[in-house]
């Protein structure tokens, strides 16, 4: 879809699914055996929200992500999926 140019059906899947995994998934999760929240679920949040804010941010400099910043996102996820087997 955002090779087709339909940028807003690609944000709108990513958006939707992650909905989804959160609103659906973890309800039923929950309901077959309560989850535990850890201080690393906090930690996990902080940086849920600080790449959120980065991401929004580069979204609204110029209504799209340049390689550069879809870079800088690939670098932010493997560290943090580093930082995730570390712990």
């Amino acid at each position: 879809a955002s090779r087709a140019g339909e940028t807003g059906i690609a944000v709108g899947n990513v958006v939707g699914s992650n909905i989804f995994n959160l609103l659906f998934i973890l309800g039923i999760s929950g309901l077959i055996t309560p989850l535990a929240v850890n201080m690393a679920s906090f930690y996990d949040l902080a940086i849920l929200i600080a790449v959120t804010l980065i991401s929004y941010i580069h979204a609204l400099t110029r209504k799209s992500i340049n390689r550069v910043e879809g870079g800088m996102m690939i670098v932010m996820y493997v560290a943090y999926v580093v930082y995730a087997a570390v712990r």
